[in-house]
């Protein structure tokens, strides 16, 4: 084919130029087939209904955009959307809205390459479509730099990040993080077992039809263009915010942003942002990233999703939150995080990112799978859709849930939580994440654990370097108390002395709701814990320091209960042939027999 259209060509020219082929030849020659589609904006035009899309879209600036060659797909509203789009905003034609409510408009309804019904809720995996997993296309809408206040009140410029990750991938350059349209259509809502009641649930004033683009019904689908096909929707659709930005103007949401802006957030200089802003603007100003801890489940800012190969797999993923209202968090803060702090600012990063990863989803969370989609740390979204849920949106880079009520996070009402959420118990904290922080914040399992504060530790001759680190074992020290005939370690050796300590401090699989009557039960570690009358003792109580732990309080968790005592339970430094040894000495002991041998 290639060949003859060049050969024809070349008749061509050599007909013009020795016998004058004349231009309307050419013209015929090389002339559209009539049975080619007209561009997007010629077949709205010619279609006499949408006079209000495309003076937006002219107002946009996208007209040669959708009146030349390309691979669309457009979500085109009629005038009939428009009539009730313009009155909600009280004004009476386009050319009343700014330039940039148009281009939010048009970029919005405007997503890359060309998808009918019935492909376009298919999934493009790099290994092909996967039917029926896709519910977001990427638009030609994207924020840009913008100006931006931190936290401490800083102005300047900034650039939303577009990958989750604090380090040198925050961004990606070429990557203008662009915003994702949500749709649903039938063959994706029953391959995720949804129904019109998920839809409504976010949409209850749209019925639901089988293919839905946000609060949108389609009244005519694939209609083909020659840059792409048409969708005809009912509704205006203007740019979704972001998570970030949807919260940023609530204020029933503005503590929950906060202990993000304050606590997770950063500003990295973009040099190439930078260079680009600074040659299209003029001036020396810079360009920061505005980056999200990558300890979080992902960043409110970031339209791209997790970035999974082919880069497009926010096709058929978004995240979701769960943002708690002012009061309700407040509460928490004051009842639960702030129980042994002064303030947000004395604790640990750690606790923070914990308490907002517990709200967040790195998938999407439907109304009628609640029970049945995992957060980031594990734990099911433990709301009533019904009765907990106040706000509900479908954004562009996720599903937003205001709530009255807290995630009940595992990892601060189980009795890992009671160490945790204490400073005076942060040694024993890094212990037990160096194995047993799973098992004993699981509200699953139940656990007896006896608490041991720092101070405890250090009694026993137990030392770390501030801010202990769970990777670095050179930060533990231990040196022996008087009388003690352990030797000095440090190190690692000084953490496996901790940890058989600490495992002897965990009763696993039992709840021992009294100290009060005698018994015997058996440790984590193996090693038997005797209690008796609210003492409690191991074999390193008994005959090393010579008496029991006494306990004072104690506290319950939701999978146990925690007790406090006045020094720790202790392993015996003594074999077993110094112990008979030491209870045969006195010649009254039934023991003095084998001691005389």
């Amino acid at each position: 084919m290639k060949n003859w259209i060049f050969k024809g060509a070349a008749v061509c020219l050599l007909a013009f130029f020795v016998a004058g082929c004349r231009k309307s030849t050419w013209d015929e020659f090389y002339a559209k087939p009539d049975n080619l589609a007209k561009p997007i904006y010629t077949v709205l035009k010619e279609r006499g209904n949408f006079t209000n899309i495309l003076a937006a879209i002219d107002k946009a600036d996208y007209t040669r955009t959708l009146d030349a060659a390309g691979y669309w797909t457009f979500f085109a509203p009629d005038d009939d959307a428009f009539k009730t789009y313009l009155a909600e905003k009280g004004v009476s034609s386009v050319s009343q809205l700014s330039a940039e409510e148009c281009r939010n408009i048009v970029t919005y309804s405007l997503a890359y390459y060309a998808y009918k019904k019935d492909r376009i809720d298919d999934y493009q995996a790099t290994t092909g479509w996967i039917a029926d997993q896709a519910f977001r296309r990427r638009t030609a809408n994207y924020k840009g730099v913008y100006e931006e206040t931190s936290f401490a009140g800083t102005k300047m410029k900034a650039i939303g990040a577009n990958r989750n990750n604090t380090g040198a991938l925050n961004f990606v350059v070429n990557d203008n993080n662009y915003k994702y349209i949500p749709y649903f259509a039938e063959g994706f809502m029953k391959a995720k077992g949804l129904n019109a009641s998920d839809y409504n649930y976010f949409y209850p004033n749209t019925a639901y039809t089988g293919f839905n683009v946000a609060n949108a019904q389609v009244k005519e689908a694939d209609i083909n263009a020659e840059n792409g096909v048409i969708h005809i929707v009912d509704k205006v659709i203007s740019a979704l915010p972001s998570i970030e930005e949807y919260i940023k103007n609530n204020s029933d949401y503005s503590l929950f942003r906060n202990l993000y802006e304050k606590y997770m957030v950063s500003y990295v200089l973009n040099p190439s942002i930078t260079r680009n802003y600074q040659v299209m603007n003029g001036g020396a100003e810079q360009v920061f990233t505005k980056v999200y801890n990558s300890s979080l489940a992902y960043s409110l800012n970031n339209e791209s999703y997790l970035i999974a190969p082919p880069n497009n797999d926010a096709q058929q993923g978004s995240y979701s939150i769960f943002a708690p209202k002012n009061d309700v968090l407040q509460a928490y803060i004051d009842t639960v995080l702030l129980e042994h702090y002064n303030s947000l600012d004395d604790m640990q990063p750690s606790i923070i990112w914990d308490f907002l990863n517990a709200h967040m989803w790195q998938n999407a969370v439907w109304p009628s799978q609640f029970k049945t989609t995992f957060n980031f740390v594990g734990e099911e979204a433990r709301f009533d859709p019904a009765t907990n849920i106040i706000d509900k949106k479908v954004l562009s880079n996720g599903i937003f849930y205001g709530t009255n009520k807290v995630q009940d996070a595992n990892i601060f009402s189980s009795v890992y939580g009671k160490a945790y959420l204490d400073p005076k118990y942060s040694m024993m904290t890094a212990l037990l994440n160096l194995e047993l922080r799973s098992s004993i914040s699981n509200i699953y399992n139940n656990y007896t654990i006896f608490m041991i504060s720092n101070d405890m530790f250090n009694a026993a001759g137990y030392t770390a370097d501030p801010l202990v680190s769970t990777t670095v074992i050179d930060q533990w020290r231990f040196t022996p108390p008087p009388g003690s005939t352990a030797a000095a370690v440090t190190g690692n050796s000084a953490r496996v002395r901790l940890q058989r300590i600490l495992n002897l401090h965990v009763i696993p699989n039992k709840v021992l709701s009294s100290l009060s009557e005698s018994d015997i039960a058996m440790s984590y570690g193996g090693e038997y814990v005797k209690y008796s009358n609210n003492s409690v003792a191991t074999a390193g109580n008994l005959d090393s320091l010579g008496m029991p732990a006494v306990v004072s309080a104690g506290e319950n968790a939701k999978n146990g209960r925690v007790y406090y005592a006045n020094r720790i339970l202790d392993f015996s430094e003594e074999t077993v042939g110094q112990d008979i040894e030491r209870l045969g000495s006195p010649t009254a002991s039934p023991m003095n027999f084998f001691g005389g041998i």
